[in-house]
């Protein structure tokens, strides 16, 4: 490239950066923190890889990046778009959308695994405790579970003290599940989405 092309592409970079007024940066960090609560949540765990972020609020946005506040504004953090360059104002939506995707695909686990994970947490880990669920489960999976369930009682001592272990683990699983389902709610990811964040959160 020219020297005088690349002059003029950074004399046009630095313009753009400046293009945003104080009301559109307004609107921007309020939208953010009020209704994508959870892409700041993410963008914080993928782009950032603060897998210990609690809260994350956006406080300053222009059109090379935007700044979050991390975990109670404990600590500031700044992420770019576009490497680095500006990017047309017009277009900071899809800016965010774009790093919104890149965030959510990284959740996503390869293969059936979400599925997997809910047949074993509300099918198979059932059987064990109650014997009612075994008729839900293939044939070639009783053997294996009726051991399980044998040994875990002789572990324990009486098979309510396993069902009642089961039945709390499950209540928290469900809590669990249910802060992360409001969480995305907004987002409309869907169920897939959804179980998928469930398990990878724990990463």
């Amino acid at each position: 490239a020219k020297i005088a092309d690349i002059v003029k592409s950074e004399s046009e970079s630095e313009t753009m950066a400046k293009c945003l007024d104080d009301t559109t940066v307004k609107r921007v960090i309020t939208h953010m923190n009020e209704d994508h609560k959870a892409s700041l949540l993410a963008y914080s765990w993928q782009l950032l890889g603060r897998y210990d972020t609690k809260t994350a609020k956006l406080v300053s946005v222009d059109t090379k990046g935007f700044e979050l506040a991390l975990n109670d504004c404990e600590e500031v953090r700044r992420i770019e778009f576009n490497n680095g360059l500006a990017v047309d104002p017009k277009n900071l939506r899809g800016e965010f959308v774009s790093l919104h995707t890149k965030s959510m695909k990284a959740f996503i686990p390869p293969g059936p695994l979400p599925f997997l994970a809910v047949f074993g947490l509300f099918i198979l880990l059932p059987s064990i405790a109650f014997p009612e669920f075994e008729y839900l489960l293939p044939q070639p999976l009783l053997p294996w579970i009726q051991e399980v369930r044998t040994f875990s009682v002789s572990l324990l001592g009486s098979v309510e003290l396993l069902q009642f272990i089961f039945r709390a683990a499950l209540v928290v699983h469900v809590i669990e599940m249910g802060i992360v389902f409001q969480a995305l709610w907004s987002l409309k990811v869907g169920w897939y989405y959804f179980n998928s964040v469930f398990l990878y959160k724990f990463r």
